[in-house]
């Protein structure tokens, strides 16, 4: 996905002017909403009356940080219960969340929650705020305070589902079950780190990253709807891998020449995977890679006029994976072309290795050069960049190391 960032922020750039004044509108409003709420005074200005969402009135805590401020990042999707206390309009009554027995009650602990909460933040004590009870399950509105009141330290990016996408995007490795907080340190260290953004305001990133990434948030609320509980829960288990439709997809066909050299590849070394995650991971991006390959293979076949051949174009993989190549296809003449694809995130400068098990490698050794490897790299983006290598290309240009070896009982 790096490769795409310069791109993609040339895109953004286009919109330069647009989003400088929008930039320009959230400063001036966050400097409203300190004065309207300075946290030196909340502990005098904070009441029930002035807290609570609701009741009917615009100039409240919670209206502000949830409505007034939305500019600055929304946490509209979830329901008031997320603010502990609120007024419920229809009931003409205080609500409140267990365990506490009264809407004082309820004010009076959230009330604390939230001073103390700003004080951890103000100390940049992590720990404090993870250990911060009231708001364990609402990041929702622990994000919103913690960007309002300390917006250099914290990312106004709230909802855990979008920042474990834009993490995943941008090819930052975590652990979709680490805390949403160190989640989001992440994706600001990544911002601050990184040559392309490190001058950018956490502000003009966000807007940088909703622009070109479109999140799973956004495409709820454009109409399409919104995941079952059992694809949500995939979707933590797998990391946030999401995929760009394949309608969105261009492949570029490149050189050999084009992938950097074997030393320049990183080493993954001290990292700590979370293999269930991986597997899910690995299985999704190459049945999208074999995807791919399947409709680049077709229209290669109607570009040549073959349109009777590229219907015949199969993923063979779907119904046998003991084939050892994963799509039939034809050449333009007519002559059987079998393809075994291999995808990565990886760029070309990253120059990712890849396993052939010796299934494959028989294949390849049987059918010459009638069998083809595809490496399809960046595999997760929308201009994934293909090298094609015929089986006499692959044993001149390719270097095979065993890693593993199979070992059974005797």
């Amino acid at each position: 996905m790096t490769g795409d960032l310069p791109k993609m922020i040339r895109a953004f750039e286009d919109k330069k002017v647009l989003y400088d004044a929008k930039l320009k509108q959230c400063n001036q409003l966050h400097s409203r909403f300190l004065d309207r709420w300075p946290r030196e005074q909340l502990n005098d200005i904070l009441t029930l009356k002035s807290y609570v969402i609701g009741a009917g009135d615009h100039d409240t805590f919670c209206y502000w940080v949830e409505r007034e401020t939305r500019m600055l990042g929304s946490i509209l999707g979830a329901t008031a219960s997320k603010f502990k206390v609120y007024y419920d309009s229809e009931k003409e009554s205080y609500e409140y969340v267990a365990p506490f027995k009264s809407e004082h009650v309820a004010f009076r602990a959230t009330k604390a929650a939230i001073l103390d909460l700003l004080n951890a933040a103000d100390q940049y004590n992590v720990e404090a705020i993870k250990a911060n009870k009231l708001f364990a399950h609402s990041h929702l509105f622990r994000g919103k305070l913690l960007h309002l009141y300390f917006p250099e330290k914290f990312i106004c990016i709230f909802s855990e589902e979008d920042i474990d996408y834009f993490l995943d995007r941008l090819g930052v490795v975590f652990d979709p079950c680490e805390h949403v907080i160190d989640k989001s340190h992440k994706l600001l260290c990544y911002k601050c780190d990184s040559p392309l953004f490190t001058k950018w305001h956490s502000r003009h990133f966000s807007h940088f990253l909703y622009d070109q990434f479109l999140p799973p948030s956004r495409c709820h609320g454009s109409g399409k709807s919104k995941p079952s509980q059992t694809d949500a829960a995939l979707r933590r288990q797998e990391g946030q891998f999401v995929l760009p439709n394949i309608q969105d997809v261009q492949i570029e066909l490149v050189e050999l020449a084009d992938v950097a050299p074997p030393s320049c590849s990183k080493s993954l070394r001290g990292r700590k995977p979370n293999y269930l995650a991986e597997a899910v991971r690995n299985t999704k991006l190459g049945n999208h890679g074999e995807d791919l390959i399947v409709r680049y293979e077709h229209q290669v076949l109607r570009d040549a006029n073959r349109d009777d051949l590229a219907k015949k174009v199969k993923r063979v993989s779907v119904d046998d994976d003991s084939l050892g190549y994963d799509i039939l296809s034809f050449t333009s003449s007519g002559d059987a072309r079998y393809i075994e694809v291999k995808s990565t995130t990886g760029g070309s400068s990253a120059n990712v290795p890849f396993y052939l098990t010796e299934n494959e490698r028989q294949k390849m050794t049987e059918m010459g050069d009638s069998y083809f490897l595809y490496r399809l790299m960046d595999a997760n983006t929308r201009t994934p960049k293909l090298i094609v290598l015929n089986a006499s290309q692959f044993s001149e240009r390719c270097k095979m190391d065993a890693k593993l070896w199979q070992v059974t009982f005797t």
